[in-house]
């Protein structure tokens, strides 16, 4: 079973939120990210390392929303 990585995708636009996700690949967050936010263009997907902006263990893996 492959390991889940924690990515912050960045969108285009100064009032447009990051999405968090819980995923296998850079590939995979943005194809969620896609599908969360239609409409908004993806800017970067960058993988969140541990002790970074947010807890892992809040990020939900289907969903990709922290609580």
């Amino acid at each position: 079973m492959a390991e889940f990585i924690a990515f912050r995708v960045h969108f285009q636009g100064e009032d447009a939120p990051p999405f968090d996700v819980l995923t296998v690949d850079a590939a995979d967050a943005r194809k969620r990210a896609e599908i969360a936010r239609p409409g908004e263009i993806v800017r970067k997907v960058k993988v969140v390392r541990a002790g970074g902006p947010f807890p892992t263990s809040s990020i939900s893996s289907t969903t990709g929303e922290t609580p």
